[in-house]
């Protein structure tokens, strides 16, 4: 039996079409590599006690993997969440780096320096010149004495 492959060559371009696409998919399910990882600071100067929120942001915006890592590069000075919230600590100045937790040479920094806290004293305002310090001048007076001129007498003399 002789078959005409010519004959059959229709059949099997419906095949062929008839098969979904598998291009559509590997779109869909294709890795967007990270390109970069930028901070919405640079520089950023706090108080001991105080907090501060760095925004890590990754490009491309469709990347598949957006989450970073953030690390402190001396954590007595500045600790940091996985939020980017950094808490000052102690005096001194530090480094945070938000590092794309796929792709780990894709990372930024953010410098950190940290102030001592300054206290105030509340009782006085610090608008007012300084006090002078010295010894009050006191005044004690026990008696007042008045002396009121005393009319002149007139005489007047009659004559006759």
């Amino acid at each position: 039996m002789k078959i005409n492959l010519l004959k059959l060559l229709p059949l099997f371009a419906a095949l062929l079409l008839a098969i979904p696409s598998c291009e559509d998919d590997d779109n869909e399910n294709q890795i967007m590599v990270v390109y970069s990882v930028t901070l919405d600071k640079s520089v950023v100067e706090i108080t001991v006690g105080e907090t501060v929120t760095v925004k890590a942001t990754i490009s491309p915006e469709n990347a598949t993997y957006k989450n970073v890592v953030w690390t402190s590069s001396d954590e007595t000075i500045a600790e940091v969440d996985s939020k980017g919230v950094v808490t000052a600590l102690k005096e001194g100045t530090v480094t945070i780096t938000a590092t794309s937790e796929k792709y780990y040479t894709k990372s930024a920094t953010c410098t950190i320096t940290v102030k001592a806290a300054t206290t105030t004293n509340l009782t006085e305002d610090p608008e007012q010149e300084p006090k002078q310090e010295s010894e009050p001048t006191a005044i004690l007076v026990t008696s007042i004495a008045l002396n009121k001129p005393q009319p002149k007498s007139q005489s007047t003399a009659m004559k006759p």
